[in-house]
């Protein structure tokens, strides 16, 4: 009996190309074992387990160290403990966090685990191609995909449409513009020869990815089908809840201490108005990429460390800064021309999600914000009523109900962390007392943690810890 034709296409439809943009990314080891493929057990590669094989337990919170001496920040030992520390909320078994209906799982990484939803069908690989199939098992076992991979009409006929990604290998691509299949989105032709991936890719209304050139786009693509995410940093997005509390500086401090505690971060620039993390840390002359470089990101961008510049081992991703003075190529005088759009924003944020531990942004004005939805959100105000009643009111605008306080203290500043938490119903997560070595190191581009008295290092080591813990 002939299998019968659901919603044919008509004759003569074709879809447009679409264009991909892809980068190189790093995929990990790539176990071994079993893979289920319809009909048969293929031996290949295989995804790692999600939990450890002592199952989710429940971890001590780490020691306060009150009852003894601070050594301070230079003391040999303080480094290697401090970055055990820091690298506790981001490694470790699986654990869980609260109690009742407010338990949560939290994964090996340290961020909080999805809630698990209903099933989603498998993937579909639908090629005969040995050498093709392989390279896309590695890469669904790279990122615990299992695809179902179908060789036979009635296979594909069978998941084409249920299934929330279709990679078609180029040598299958006739066969299957020739079935009659209903036209769907997420569709992809994979091949090693552009010219034929290409050529198919029309009829079918696919983007063509070849190998082994866009070999790193594909765990991007199979993870997204299986709704989950390939970033592993702790995001942290730092917000003054009114000017002159220091939010810029406790941002660039943050991203300081982190790397000195062993993890890699970058601080990122989210305001075009302002004067540049590059000038806080006085790396406007240093080479590497600004945002003006990745304007047309869009799609997978691949590993950015090593391409922004570097300033005491913290990568700065900053506004252009143009031989005139202003910042930007472009506009008189070489004036700011603002962040890119929506889509490259995204695209470079995902990608510093993949390719750091820790991303710290500077963000005064968080409207809309594109890749930043599950970024942990510091309010930082100033223990005095205008400060708090300006906070008060930035946090309605932004929508930042679940944001937590850094309360700035010191001389002139008297009310106490929990009646600034009380007036904005947030919790607080820290306090950060006034240094007066900072607005000067600040004007001569030091560093701020190079800068830095002892007492406001463990306040921000202090705030460091709470927020990867709670990450």
């Amino acid at each position: 009996m002939r299998p019968v034709v659901r919603n044919p296409r008509p004759a003569g439809h074709t879809a447009g190309m679409r264009a991909v943009r892809v980068g190189p990314v790093t995929m990990g080891p790539v176990p071994s074992g079993p893979v289920t493929v319809e009909g048969e057990e293929r031996a290949g590669p295989a995804p790692e387990p999600v939990t450890g094989p002592d199952g989710p337990r429940i971890l001590p919170p780490p020691p306060q160290g009150r009852g003894r001496r601070d050594p301070g920040p230079h003391d040999p030992g303080r480094q290697g403990r401090r970055g055990r520390d820091l690298g506790r909320g981001l490694s470790g078994p699986v654990r869980t966090r609260g109690d009742g209906p407010h338990r949560r799982r939290v994964g090996t990484d340290g961020r909080r685990g999805e809630r698990p939803g209903p099933a989603r069908h498998p993937v579909l690989v639908a090629t005969r191609d040995a050498r093709l199939l392989d390279a896309v098992l590695a890469a669904a076992a790279s990122c615990g995909v299992e695809p179902i991979v179908a060789r036979e009409s009635a296979q594909i006929r069978q998941h084409w449409g249920r299934a929330p990604l279709v990679l078609v290998g180029a040598d299958l691509a006739p066969c299957i513009a020739g079935m009659g299949l209903a036209f769907r989105t997420d569709v992809h032709i994979v091949g090693d020869d552009p010219e034929t991936a290409a050529a198919w890719s029309v009829p079918l209304g696919a983007s063509a990815i070849v190998l082994p050139g866009h070999a790193g786009y594909l765990p991007a693509l199979l993870t997204r089908a299986r709704g989950g995410s390939t970033a592993t940093a702790v995001v942290v997005d730092v917000m003054g809840g009114s000017g002159g509390v220091g939010a810029s500086t406790l941002a660039g401090a943050m991203a300081q201490r982190c790397v000195e505690g062993g993890l890699s971060s970058v601080l990122v620039d989210l305001d075009p108005c302002s004067g540049g993390v590059d000038l806080l840390f006085g790396a406007e002359r240093e080479p590497g990429w600004r945002w003006s470089d990745l304007a047309s990101a869009a799609g997978t961008v691949g590993d950015l460390s090593g391409r922004l510049p570097r300033m005491c081992g913290v990568d700065l991703l900053a506004a252009t800064r143009t031989p005139g003075g202003g910042r930007g190529p472009d506009g008189p005088d070489g004036a700011a021309v603002g962040l890119p759009g929506p889509v490259a924003v995204r695209a470079v944020l995902d990608a510093l999600a993949r390719s750091y531990r820790v991303v710290v942004l500077d963000d005064p004005s968080p409207v809309d914000l594109p890749g930043a939805e599950n970024a942990l959100r510091l309010l930082v105000v100033a223990a005095e009523v205008r400060s708090v009643m300006s906070a008060r009111a930035r946090a309605a605008h932004h929508g930042w109900q679940d944001a937590q306080v850094v309360v700035r203290t010191g001389r002139g500043l008297p009310l106490a962390p929990g009646a600034v938490s009380d007036s904005l119903g947030l919790p607080v997560v820290g306090v950060i007392g006034s240094d007066p070595r900072l607005p000067a190191a600040s004007r001569v581009g030091e560093p701020p943690a190079r800068a830095a008295r002892r007492r406001y290092l463990r306040q921000v080591d202090a705030l460091v810890e709470a927020v990867i813990a709670d990450a």
